[in-house]
């Protein structure tokens, strides 16, 4: 609970994500798709792993490893479709996790700020704001992170095998 109150208190700071006129019509519905065409996102751990991850892992490359300039056109369109999936995908996580009432209302909170903040990600994209697209990534982060340390279930690592070392060279 202390987690999500700390995430609430800093996005309270942060600038809404509507401070700027956004220059895209109307935000149109849509389907959270995974990167990979034909792969399933229900239930929760498929979301995660086919949608959610992946485009989070996509995302970290273009925000922290792209070598386009910041306010590179196509650039910035692959981040805001890239946060524009993932928000979409926050609202249909909320669909696909079975939780008792008090969990369920922590649980959706989480998955408001991660659709919040992944909106204000794409936002600040189409305004090509690298540094507003660097802060809403983190807070999208910070979201994950809280929501993981609440319900994330952690397996047991497989086994694997034992390392072999090398014989040193002569």
């Amino acid at each position: 609970m202390l987690g999500l109150l700390t995430l609430l208190i800093g996005q309270i700071g942060c600038p809404s994500p509507q401070e700027h006129a956004d220059p895209r019509p109307p935000r149109v519905p849509r389907t959270c798709l995974p990167l990979e065409p034909g792969q399933p996102v229900a239930p929760l751990s498929r979301l995660m792993k086919n949608a959610v991850n992946p485009s989070l892992s996509a995302l970290t490359l273009l925000l922290f490893r792209d070598r386009r300039s910041p306010d590179d056109e196509s650039r910035c369109e692959e981040i805001a479709a890239l946060a524009d999936r993932l928000s979409d995908c926050f609202l249909v996580a909320r669909t696909e996790y079975n939780l008792d009432r008090l969990d369920r209302s922590e649980f959706d909170t989480f998955a408001a700020i991660g659709s919040h903040a992944a909106q204000a990600l794409s936002n600040a994209a189409h305004q090509r704001q690298a540094s507003s697209q660097q802060h809403w990534f983190l807070h999208l982060k910070e979201a994950c992170s809280g929501c993981h340390s609440r319900y994330r279930v952690v397996h047991p690592p497989a086994a694997s095998p034992p390392l072999v070392e090398k014989e040193p060279a002569q």
